[in-house]
Protein backbone atom coordinates (compact mmCIF):
# COMPACT_ATOMS: atom_id res chain seq x y z
CA UNK A 1 0.00 0.00 0.00
CA UNK A 2 1.34 3.28 -0.58
CA UNK A 3 -0.38 7.01 -0.79
CA UNK A 4 -0.08 9.08 -3.42
CA UNK A 5 0.68 12.83 -2.78
CA UNK A 6 -0.43 15.18 -6.06
CA UNK A 7 0.68 18.88 -5.60
CA UNK A 8 -0.99 20.44 -8.54
CA UNK A 9 0.32 24.20 -9.45
CA UNK A 10 -1.81 23.96 -12.34
CA UNK A 11 -5.38 24.14 -10.75
CA UNK A 12 -7.33 24.25 -14.45
CA UNK A 13 -5.74 20.53 -14.88
CA UNK A 14 -8.00 19.14 -11.95
CA UNK A 15 -10.83 18.01 -13.98
CA UNK A 16 -8.46 16.23 -16.31
CA UNK A 17 -6.81 14.64 -12.99
CA UNK A 18 -9.70 13.46 -11.46
CA UNK A 19 -10.87 11.57 -14.41
CA UNK A 20 -7.88 10.12 -14.81
CA UNK A 21 -8.24 8.65 -11.10
CA UNK A 22 -11.52 7.49 -11.11
CA UNK A 23 -10.37 5.87 -14.40
CA UNK A 24 -7.95 3.96 -12.62
CA UNK A 25 -10.62 3.12 -10.07
CA UNK A 26 -9.14 5.52 -7.13
CA UNK A 27 -12.02 6.89 -6.06
CA UNK A 28 -10.90 7.58 -2.13
CA UNK A 29 -8.53 10.23 -3.23
CA UNK A 30 -9.16 13.16 -1.12
CA UNK A 31 -8.50 16.81 -2.53
CA UNK A 32 -7.69 19.88 -0.50
CA UNK A 33 -6.92 23.38 -1.53
CA UNK A 34 -4.22 25.63 -0.27
CA UNK A 35 -2.14 28.14 -0.89
CA UNK A 36 1.77 28.86 -2.16
CA UNK A 37 4.22 30.21 0.67
CA UNK A 38 4.43 33.12 -1.20
CA UNK A 39 1.22 33.99 -0.92
CA UNK A 40 1.06 33.71 2.65
CA UNK A 41 4.15 35.13 3.08
CA UNK A 42 2.69 38.20 1.18
CA UNK A 43 -0.29 38.31 3.50
CA UNK A 44 1.94 38.20 6.38
CA UNK A 45 5.16 40.54 5.17
CA UNK A 46 3.67 43.12 3.06
CA UNK A 47 7.29 43.66 1.67
CA UNK A 48 6.83 40.57 -0.34
CA UNK A 49 3.47 41.60 -1.71
CA UNK A 50 5.35 44.91 -2.91
CA UNK A 51 8.46 42.65 -4.64
CA UNK A 52 5.62 40.42 -5.99
CA UNK A 53 3.75 43.81 -7.29
CA UNK A 54 7.14 44.59 -8.65
CA UNK A 55 8.11 42.04 -10.30
CA UNK A 56 4.67 41.65 -11.94
CA UNK A 57 4.02 37.72 -10.42
CA UNK A 58 0.92 35.95 -9.31
CA UNK A 59 -0.34 34.26 -6.75
CA UNK A 60 -2.61 30.74 -7.47
CA UNK A 61 -3.81 28.37 -4.98
CA UNK A 62 -2.69 24.85 -5.06
CA UNK A 63 -4.61 21.17 -5.09
CA UNK A 64 -3.32 18.78 -2.88
CA UNK A 65 -4.65 15.22 -4.16
CA UNK A 66 -3.78 12.44 -1.84
CA UNK A 67 -5.52 9.18 -2.97
CA UNK A 68 -4.36 5.35 -1.31
CA UNK A 69 -2.54 3.40 -3.68
CA UNK A 70 -2.23 -0.44 -3.77
CA UNK A 71 1.38 -0.64 -5.54
CA UNK A 72 4.21 1.69 -7.49
CA UNK A 73 2.63 0.15 -11.14
CA UNK A 74 -0.59 2.08 -10.42
CA UNK A 75 1.20 5.25 -9.37
CA UNK A 76 3.48 4.71 -12.84
CA UNK A 77 0.17 4.05 -14.72
CA UNK A 78 -1.23 7.46 -13.05
CA UNK A 79 2.11 8.89 -14.74
CA UNK A 80 1.74 7.10 -17.90
CA UNK A 81 -2.18 8.17 -18.04
CA UNK A 82 -1.15 12.07 -17.35
CA UNK A 83 1.48 11.97 -19.87
CA UNK A 84 -1.02 10.69 -22.75
CA UNK A 85 -3.57 13.30 -21.81
CA UNK A 86 -0.81 16.65 -22.42
CA UNK A 87 0.32 16.20 -17.99
CA UNK A 88 3.80 16.59 -17.42
CA UNK A 89 4.35 16.47 -14.11
CA UNK A 90 8.78 17.41 -15.55
CA UNK A 91 7.39 20.94 -16.34
CA UNK A 92 7.82 23.28 -14.58
CA UNK A 93 4.77 25.37 -12.70
CA UNK A 94 2.50 21.90 -13.00
CA UNK A 95 3.20 20.12 -9.88
CA UNK A 96 4.86 17.36 -8.46
CA UNK A 97 3.92 14.06 -7.74
CA UNK A 98 5.45 11.34 -5.06
CA UNK A 99 4.44 8.11 -3.97
CA UNK A 100 4.80 7.57 -0.08
CA UNK A 101 4.69 3.80 1.52
CA UNK A 102 1.87 3.12 4.01
CA UNK A 103 2.57 0.49 6.68
CA UNK A 104 -0.56 0.77 8.33
CA UNK A 105 -4.04 1.23 6.38
CA UNK A 106 -7.38 0.11 7.36
CA UNK A 107 -10.41 0.52 5.03
CA UNK A 108 -13.80 -0.94 4.73
CA UNK A 109 -12.30 -2.64 1.53
CA UNK A 110 -9.29 -3.90 2.95
CA UNK A 111 -9.26 -7.46 2.86
CA UNK A 112 -6.35 -8.37 5.23
CA UNK A 113 -6.71 -6.42 9.40
CA UNK A 114 -3.53 -4.52 10.31
CA UNK A 115 -1.00 -6.98 12.34
CA UNK A 116 -1.42 -6.41 16.19
CA UNK A 117 0.83 -3.70 18.04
Amino acid sequence: MHILVIVLKKEPLIKKITSLLIELGLFDACILEGEGVEEAAAQAIPLFSSLQDLFGGEYSTTKLILAPVPDLDTVREFLSLSRSEGIDFREPGTGAVAAVPCSFFVSADQDESPAAD
